[in-house]
């Protein structure tokens, strides 16, 4: 199926009290976790970590019939993966959030 809209959706957070090692198998989890949950309404992930800072950047696209739609599958997505590796996500508070949105041919 074909969604006509894609939400290019970027989080961006620190992860508190976790050494260098720990931070980089989370990352790698998290990116595993995140392509087990890619389907046509999710994709395009990608995880990026400043190990120093333990600032951890996560980029998705979501798709759907309506932006509200797109975007909400591209945050449930991050969501889904981080509790799927362990991970809490209370009052889902992020340092940096970008959207990019098209229309996509038919």
């Amino acid at each position: 199926m074909t969604h006509p809209v894609a939400v290019e959706l970027r989080r961006v957070f620190h992860v508190e009290e976790i050494d260098r090692d720990d931070l980089e198998a989370q990352v790698d989890a998290l990116m595993e976790a995140l392509l087990d949950l890619e389907d046509d309404g999710f994709g395009d992930s990608a995880v990026g970590v400043d190990l120093g800072r333990a600032i951890v950047d996560v980029e998705v696209v979501g798709r759907g019939d309506s932006f509200d739609e797109a975007l909400a599958k591209a945050d449930s997505s991050i969501r889904a993966a981080i509790h799927a590796i362990g991970g809490a996500t209370p009052g889902w508070v992020v340092l940096t959030t970008s959207q990019h949105a098209e229309l996509l041919p038919a």
